[in-house]
């Protein structure tokens, strides 16, 4: 895909014409422009990507047709393979051949034939060869007289999508205005006035859909900071504890000197937002607004609170108990009912309330807390303080209440509700036990995480993961203890699944699962996240591989052609399901800026208006519509681009020209 000629700029300023030798398609720099210490990547001012220009793609996507190459329409690392899909039932390999912008061969090979593709219904061909070091854009791959999209090959393709990815928490603030200075320039503008300024919550009171009668609480609570959390209004604890963790996580890596230190993206100065020069490292800044809300939504009132405590009914009013809040936090805020699609934030005046705590939000600010503590210790004294305290308080109240759980149902904001909370309590141990190293922490850590799932995966309700993942993001200080080999061993076993399956789908994806759930595309960056941590702990390339086939899928290496991040390759998502980005369906508002990750195929919920016309027409891979109404398969969230962001980043500063830090001997990092 075509990029911006700012790069030539960003790169000059940041460190120098004489030290920047050469500059690739994405921007990225030579070992002697990325040796300059990180103090000068203040001098440079980011940039984002420009908006493209609205196109006349049809808000449904038939499945490709014989004869299709299809591959990451974004572009490649020179460094990486060319691995692209054929649709083609014969059982004979073809002859394919790498073309530059003139149409000279640059290679040429034989595709591999692999039969029907389970996920697709497509009978496919691989493509599986490396490139040969050329760079340059317009490069596409013919088979006989099908040519595929075109494509780029450079040295860093993925630094303009970890920039552009992480803007969208900037542009998803609450309480917050987005202003020109910060995002791309476009008509209509992505600029919008703060919404929901006043939010001085108390609690929800009234009958909710089960017809509980839910009496509120006495008091009212300032809530701050946060992001909304997909196409609407709602923040969520849980997937705001979630998603702030991949972003602590993506600079717990970046601090951890087993980690390699040249992509200097993630320093102050390095992102467009208002905090950029004060400082302290842009993540940080950003992901300061996750850990703000979960803050300021744990009570300190001890006044007994009804809460639905343990087993209940699956259908009718709940049984509520009443209990002292104290330490917890509240689960979820939002409006009392949902904002109708023409309300944008500024204009929503509808009234929020918080809903009742729950022990899975207050283990969410547990962890969160003692994750905040470790890494804001060296750059804001106070406000890590602040955060360990209060991360010692919730998991003190879990503990007290281990069995409150969201199992309301309230108009305006979806449940977000989990009943299995073991895994819970491992992570918030852990991330404890990382930050204080007390042997109660330790205790409760043997306690909840006695053995890992093998089988195991992550998302806001499954948080093993995180845990096991802080540990191998810690310092070198812990390795060989018998808890992070654990937790060693059972990252690489989920790390070989995912990347074993790449070779069981004929899209070369690392999921042969042919469940596609909602928020599908949000599931192969966590996958991602895995294999990448994998990689950085042995050094193995085929976890590189695993994560770049995750990549290549979402950028247009699918049954559908698309690409399913707004901005990236010759037919991205437009449309997503958002109530401001809406140009597809309203001039007067702009289409979504770059590095929005689309929910992606859903063949289990078809719920939406758009989604309920595609049951039984559609396979796994192609259950998805580019279409403002499909909130089920073409929604953004919080927690998908955080996913998205930390594999853009890593992706980036794989392909950053400089060599890692020495590994420890025995491969943890």
């Amino acid at each position: 895909m075509r990029r911006s000629p700012f790069l030539m700029v960003a790169c000059a300023a940041l460190c120098g014409l004489s030290a920047c030798e050469k500059v690739s398609v994405e921007g990225g720099v030579s070992a002697a422009g990325l040796a300059q210490s990180e103090s000068l990547v203040s001098t440079a001012k980011p940039e984002l990507s420009p908006v493209a220009e609205p196109s006349s793609t049809p808000h449904f996507s038939e499945p490709a047709t014989a004869g299709s190459v299809l591959l990451n329409q974004h572009g490649f690392s020179s460094k990486s393979r060319l691995r692209a899909v054929l649709v083609d039932a014969s059982n004979t390999p073809k002859t394919f051949e790498l073309l530059n912008d003139r149409d000279q061969v640059i290679l040429s090979g034989q595709t591999v034939p692999f039969g029907v593709d389970a996920a697709s219904a497509l009978s496919v061909h691989q493509i599986d060869a490396p490139l040969t070091g050329d760079v340059g854009d317009g490069f596409t791959v013919r088979v006989g007289a099908i040519k595929s999209d075109p494509f780029d090959i450079g040295g860093r393709p993925y630094g303009s999508l970890s920039r552009d990815s992480l803007s969208y928490f900037y542009q998803s603030r609450v309480g917050a205005p987005v202003e020109a200075s910060y995002v791309p320039s476009t008509t209509p503008p992505l600029t919008r006035p703060a919404g929901h300024v006043d939010r001085t919550l108390t609690c929800f009171s009234g009958p909710d859909d089960r017809g509980t009668d839910w009496p509120g609480c006495d008091y009212s609570l300032s809530v701050q900071g946060g992001w909304y959390d997909a196409g609407d209004y709602g923040q969520y604890a849980v997937n705001t504890g979630f998603t702030t963790w991949m972003l602590l996580n993506m600079a717990e890596r970046r601090k951890s000197g087993s980690v390699r230190q040249c992509a200097p993206e993630l320093g102050d100065m390095s992102l467009l937002m208002p905090e950029a020069g004060n400082g302290i490292s842009d993540i940080l800044d950003e992901a300061r607004h996750g850990v703000d809300y979960l803050l300021s939504t744990q009570t300190s009132s001890t006044v007994p609170q009804a809460l639905a405590r343990g087993d209940q009914a699956a259908t009718g009013p709940l049984s509520l108990t009443l209990t002292s809040p104290a330490g917890m936090v509240h689960h979820k805020s939002h409006g009392v009912t949902w904002p109708g699609d023409n309300v944008l934030p500024h204009t929503d005046g509808i009234t929020r309330r918080l809903y009742p705590p729950t022990t899975s939000a207050t283990l969410h600010l547990a962890a969160v807390g003692a994750q905040c503590a470790r890494l804001f210790a060296s750059v804001d004294k106070a406000f890590s303080q602040q955060c360990l305290s209060a991360a010692r308080t919730a998991y003190a109240a879990a503990s007290r209440v281990p069995d409150a759980y969201a199992w309301g149902e309230f108009d305006g904001g979806g449940p977000y509700d989990d009943q299995s909370l073991t895994d819970e309590f491992g992570w918030a141990a852990t991330e404890l036990w990382l930050t204080t190293r007390e042997a109660m922490f330790a205790a409760e850590m043997d306690r909840y995480v006695p053995t890992y799932n093998p089988f195991g995966s992550f998302d806001w309700a499954s948080m093993e993961g995180p845990g096991m993942l802080s540990l191998m993001a810690s310092e070198r200080s812990l390795a060989g203890q018998a808890r992070l080999n654990a937790a060693r061993t059972a990252l690489l076993t989920w790390a070989d699944r995912y990347e074993g399956q790449t070779s069981e789908a004929g899209f070369m994806v690392p999921k042969s699962e042919l469940d596609y759930y909602w928020g599908s595309n949000g599931d192969f960056m966590n996958r991602a996240i895995i294999m990448g941590t994998a990689h950085t702990s042995t050094g193995d390339e085929k976890y590189r591989r695993g994560v770049i086939d995750a990549m290549d899928y979402l950028l247009g290496r699918n049954p559908l052609g698309r690409s399913y991040v707004t901005g990236y390759g010759e037919r991205p998502a437009r449309n997503p399901h958002h109530r401001f980005w809406r140009g597809g369906s309203d001039a007067t508002l702009p289409f979504p800026p770059p590095g929005a990750l689309s929910g992606g195929p859903n063949n289990i919920n078809f719920i939406d208006p758009v989604g309920s016309t595609l049951r039984g027409q559609c396979t796994s891979m192609t259950c998805w519509a580019d279409d403002y109404a499909a909130y089920s398969l073409n929604e953004v969230a919080i927690n998908w681009n955080a996913g998205l962001a930390w594999t853009a980043h890593w992706l980036d500063r794989q392909d950053a020209s400089c060599a890692a830090l020495p590994r420890p001997s025995n491969g943890v990092e």
